[in-house]
């Protein structure tokens, strides 16, 4: 596998900012490998086994996004760190928390508690800084959501 040619992307952030619309969109339009952390893979079930996860999923040479919002432990910490070195390139997605409340109550699947619970958590943790991410805002000026072809270019994907 040549990791110097291919692009390997790791995109996490607040909730409600777009880290699994730009996966989605960047393996439709662009042929990218998403793998959605949420939903497919338990933390400690690829905590164990790190090569394990790396060999099934990075075999092919194709270009990777994971995106992956997570709640920050030290498990969940030592895999981004792990992603990392194995070359990945580290992006946090944040801006309007407004906006990004909006985006993810919109879901119906979080509530007002635990939304709070896990802002509260990132921001205790200060996990951009913990993971050595690039922070990028998602948002333009009033709010809204950047162009998210924009934000892949921002993001050096495309």
């Amino acid at each position: 596998m040549n990791r110097n040619k291919r692009k390997l992307i790791l995109v996490s952030g607040i909730p409600g900012v777009g880290k699994t619309t730009i996966g989605n969109f960047l393996e439709s339009k662009y042929r990218y490998k998403h793998i959605d952390m949420e939903k497919y893979h338990r933390t400690s079930v690829i905590s164990k086994n790190l090569d394990k996860f790396v060999a099934k999923h990075f075999k092919e040479n194709n270009n990777i996004i994971i995106t992956w919002g997570f709640s920050p432990d030290k498990k969940t910490i030592n895999i981004v760190n792990f992603l990392n070195k194995y070359g990945f390139k580290i992006f946090w997605f944040d801006g309007n928390r407004e906006s990004a409340k909006i985006a993810t109550m919109q879901r119906k699947t979080f509530d007002n508690k635990i939304l709070k619970k896990q802002m509260d958590a990132l921001d205790a943790w200060n996990v951009p800084k913990r993971i050595n991410a690039k922070i990028i805002n998602v948002f333009d000026k009033k709010g809204n959501f950047k162009n998210i072809k924009k934000i892949a270019k921002e993001i050096k994907s495309i």
